[in-house]
């Protein structure tokens, strides 16, 4: 038995470098230079009000919420002192735009279609992509609420009960999600129904789709079992064939340290990935406040089986926040002073397409401080996503666009992320200090962004001083 389990392994580790050859290659080429910001909750006009201020943050994308009609909560008696038919507080509300009951456009907490459309051509005049998270694993826990459409086809359901062991594939994928009523997404009707509203998406001005729950969808091949099926390829054909030019699914990167292959590659044969533990190590770094290039460097990916250009990378994303704060996980604990180090390490490398999670106000930090309730669900979230360091970066990154990277140490709490001959983000997390280091940067005088020091790069050498703990260096003009 043991000698088969070896002989499966290595012949799924050669099939999956066969196939990165012919898919990595081409799959989501588009995404390249983006910067995502994930406008966690805002209505659709929210986000179109504020777009030019996104715009001039450096961002060229935006990820919305689920967009389908979903469940509503409705028992809020707070809520319905002031008068509202529904709750809008962000404590366990966030949660119901992830229990579809319909593939259609609009809901109560985001908006309605036409909402839609109109936010996606406010966002084509700040030549801004939209990215819509759809929920394709499961519909609500409450069946009540599901439409007929989705109730009367045939077979629509698996029928099973609540996962129990997150280790088995047939659970993972056919079993309900957290009492989440779960799809038979190899049912072609029920891919059809998902295909007609994705497709209804880009015709209303969406570029590209994030997937919930991708990792819960079984793949083509299933070794463990029969339950495989042609979802995947189906789905992501269709869309690229009506015009998404980016896609990514919620994997995470588990597991895959200790093994030659994992689900992990196999789900990014058809998509892009999430960088999930690579965000976790950022975080531990940042909470060790150790940033020695040698901790940073390694996107937990195997290069080169799998491209690092095919991870969606973050500091944090709406389920490390949201979810409970005493999971090792989590992110609530992090400042706006720790996300700003992070996102200049996420977002000052080369590789990846970075997303920036926009909070609620006030929220995070110290204690479990998630959901302070400053903003209610629809209202914009923190002014953190267009600070002058976030800012700073993100044009940076921009600039660099296409330069390769060099990362360096001075001790362990200062890190330089050098891109190409033309600049350089360091992150300090120590007092101010006299930067002296040796740099492949072209001669000349170079300025920070944030402080407005300026430092002198003279025979492969810069030197200058930090003044807070991000600088973002470009060449002064001659």
């Amino acid at each position: 038995m043991y000698i088969k389990k070896i002989i499966v392994k290595f012949a799924s580790f050669f099939t999956a470098l066969f196939l990165s050859a012919m898919c990595f290659a081409n799959v989501n080429a588009h995404a390249k230079g983006e910067i995502i910001l994930h406008a966690w909750c805002w209505l659709f006009n929210t986000i179109s009000e504020n777009m030019k201020e996104i715009s001039d943050a450096g961002y060229s994308a935006i990820q919305v919420s689920p967009i389908q009609e979903c469940k509503i909560n409705k028992n809020c008696e707070k809520c319905k002192k002031n008068g509202q038919e529904y709750c809008s507080c962000f404590k366990d509300n966030w949660y119901f735009t992830y229990q579809p009951t319909n593939f259609k456009i609009g809901n109560k907490y985001l908006g309605t279609r036409d909402e839609f459309v109109k936010m996606c051509q406010k966002a084509k005049e700040y030549d801004i992509k939209i990215i819509v998270d759809i929920v394709a694993n499961h519909v609500s826990d409450d069946l009540n609420a599901v439409s007929d459409e989705i109730k009367n086809i045939p077979n629509a359901f698996h029928n099973n009960p609540e996962i129990t062991d997150f280790g088995k594939r047939d659970q993972l994928t056919q079993f309900n999600l957290l009492k989440l009523t779960d799809l038979n997404t190899g049912n072609s009707a029920i891919q059809d129904t998902i295909k007609k509203y994705m497709n209804d998406c880009l015709s209303c001005g969406a570029w590209g789709f994030r997937y919930d729950a991708a990792k819960h969808i079984e793949l083509p091949k299933e070794i463990d079992g029969d339950f495989g099926s042609d979802f995947w390829p189906n789905i992501i054909e269709n869309a690229e064939k009506n015009g998404a030019k980016f896609q990514y699914g919620e994997v995470l990167q588990d597991g895959f340290a200790n093994e030659p292959l994992s689900k992990f590659y196999e789900y990014a044969q058809f998509m892009n990935v999430t960088a999930t533990k690579y965000g976790e190590k950022i975080r531990s770094i940042i909470k060790n406040r150790d940033i020695h290039h040698h901790n940073v460097m390694n996107y937990e990916c195997n290069e080169p089986i799998l491209d690092p250009d095919r991870l969606v990378t973050w500091v944090e994303s709406h389920d490390n926040y949201a979810n409970d704060p005493n999971l090792s996980d989590s992110s609530a604990w992090m400042t706006d002073d720790e996300i700003k180090v992070g996102w200049a390490i996420v977002a000052g490398r080369a590789k990846g397409t970075p997303l920036f999670f926009s909070r609620p106000v006030g929220g995070g930090g110290q204690g479990d401080n998630r959901f302070p309730e400053q903003t209610k669900i629809g209202d914009k979230g923190s002014d953190l996503f267009k600070s002058p360091e976030i800012v700073a970066v993100n044009k940076f990154r921009k600039a660099m666009d296409g330069q390769d990277e060099f990362l360096r140490s001075q001790g362990n709490k200062i890190l330089m992320i050098e891109r190409g001959n033309k600049g350089m983000i360091i992150v300090n997390l120590s007092n101010d200090q006299n930067i002296k280091t040796p740099t492949r940067l072209f001669d000349g005088v170079y300025v920070d962004s944030v402080s407005g020091n300026e430092f002198l790069v003279e025979k492969e050498s810069l030197s200058g001083k930090t003044t807070g703990q991000i600088s973002v260096l470009t060449k002064k003009a001659d």
